[in-house]
């Protein structure tokens, strides 16, 4: 009985051991990344922000603005709890928009399906192929002017 005890001990500790380090992508470190977020010159507190790597080994990277529009990333695996991204090049995306519900008789508990969306930043900011904002995060802090992106709601 002790020696199943103790190869099932093994095993066990083994698989968790494979387990934690597939967690961690080898050689992957990521670093702080802060920017701002703005429309029209107006801080865009809610929005979602995203780095889509244009390597395909790069990590995805995203975080929210909050106030005065303000944002910090966040790797969606691997990385420290505080977060950051991989040091690469980035297509950068954004995203806020909200349920029109004029004239639908819908409130927010109903099922959304067929209630059209009012984009709050114009859609193209939130494609890969319209978005044209790139960004290269380098090793160490990223912030500053790099990490400022100015938005506009006129049509291109």
């Amino acid at each position: 009985m002790e020696r199943t005890s103790a190869w099932a001990l093994l095993a066990v500790g083994g698989l968790v051991a494979i387990g934690l380090s597939g967690c961690q992508k080898t050689g992957l470190k990521v670093h702080p990344v802060e920017g701002v977020v703005l429309l029209d010159g107006t801080p865009v507190v809610a929005a979602t922000v995203e780095f889509a790597p244009l390597s395909a080994d790069g990590l995805t990277a995203i975080g929210r603005s909050g106030a005065e529009g303000r944002f910090r990333l966040t790797s969606t695996r691997g990385g420290p709890p505080n977060g950051g991204a991989v040091a690469g090049d980035y297509t950068v995306l954004f995203k806020k928009a909200d349920y029109d519900l004029k004239g639908t008789g819908k409130t927010r508990a109903d099922d959304m399906d067929g209630v059209p969306l009012i984009y709050e930043i114009p859609k193209r900011y939130g494609d890969l192929e319209t978005s044209g904002l790139k960004v290269t995060v380098k090793p160490g802090r990223n912030d500053g002017p790099d990490f400022r992106f100015e938005l506009t709601s006129k049509k291109l």
